[in-house]
């Protein structure tokens, strides 16, 4: 099985030609589905009986898409910016190449140590996606 990656996808993709994996998130906006590349340009989701054989012999295959997901890429993030005139963070955009960018938002860990005071996240097209520091420096 090639290495798997979390992905982010709008729940407008259910649909009765929809019959893929997936979890839902807390919000009704987003679902979280699984993804494998062939090459640098060529994805393709996780299947049912692939996600089913995964759930039987590999009990850790979840956390391990999302350690995949730590590790690709040569960054975390593809741009950001700071307070003008200062290090303090304001936001951190994921516009990555690979196209599951946004997929990084799940990544609190990280977040965490950029945004020590909380951040939030926004997503509003599944592709790219910003997190915002929740309290502003001033």
């Amino acid at each position: 099985m090639e290495k798997l990656f979390p992905l982010i996808v709008p729940s407008r993709y259910i649909s009765s030609s929809w019959n893929l994996p997936f979890q839902k998130f807390p919000t009704s906006q987003y679902l979280l589905t699984w993804v494998k590349f062939k090459n640098e340009s060529t994805m393709s989701y996780l299947t049912d009986d692939e996600f089913r054989n995964l759930n039987q012999n590999d009990r850790n295959w979840q956390q391990q898409s999302f350690e995949n997901l730590r590790e690709e890429g040569d960054y975390f993030h593809t741009h950001i910016t700071h307070r003008k005139g200062t290090k303090h963070i304001l936001y951190i955009t994921f516009l990555n190449p690979d196209g599951i960018g946004s997929s990084r938002i799940l990544l609190d860990v990280e977040l965490s140590k950029i945004f020590s005071k909380g951040y939030y996240i926004a997503s509003p097209t599944g592709v790219a996606a910003w997190s915002f520091q929740k309290i502003l420096p001033i």
